[in-house]
């Protein structure tokens, strides 16, 4: 995917015709984007990547939620699960440079570990009572707001249980309970 960019220069004579082709090639933008089909969002401002489910597998994030578009590709940081902070480089297959970083984000899964259960429910208790010191302003923040109101608190706390307890259903994409 590339784009031409072409000159001509002419020299001619009647006995001895001269035209040189010079061509540039400039790269086509490399864009991380959703796959098809997918619940995937993508935070730009943010570099988040969230509208996954939990418990996600890398081959299941590579080839069901995300997709690249130009001449680039994937890489998936760590070797355990994805869950929230995983990092997702995107990189230039040409210069193999990192052109974008992002963060994985699974509302519930505050410990990381890309699954919603009673780990997370202690650990937001504990952020909404002031005796866990994660930022709101950080990936696990911004996670363990699941009520989407810009504040950790007992909604989040109440909310993440019942989908924890499989109770309720959350849609990761939208950041809303649904009605079972």
């Amino acid at each position: 995917n590339a784009e031409v960019l072409d000159k001509a220069d002419v020299d001619w004579t009647p006995d001895k015709p001269v035209i040189t082709l010079y061509a540039v090639w400039i790269e086509a933008s490399i864009k991380l984007i959703p796959h098809e089909a997918s619940t995937t969002v993508i935070d730009a401002d943010r570099r988040y990547i969230y509208g996954l489910k939990g418990d996600i597998t890398k081959d299941e994030l590579e080839n069901e939620f995300l997709a690249v578009q130009g001449n680039g590709r994937l890489v998936i940081r760590g070797d355990g699960a994805v869950g929230t902070g995983t990092i997702v480089d995107l990189i230039s297959n040409h210069t193999n440079e990192v052109l974008e970083t992002y963060e994985i984000v699974i509302f519930g899964d505050v410990n990381g570990d890309g699954m919603i259960n009673s780990t997370d429910v202690t650990k937001i208790r504990m952020m909404n009572a002031g005796l866990e010191t994660t930022s709101f302003n950080s990936v696990y923040g911004f996670a363990a707001d699941i009520y989407a109101d810009g504040d950790i608190n007992t909604t989040d706390v109440t909310t993440l249980r019942m989908v924890a307890n499989n109770l309720r259903t959350y849609d990761q994409a939208t950041r809303t309970l649904l009605d079972d």
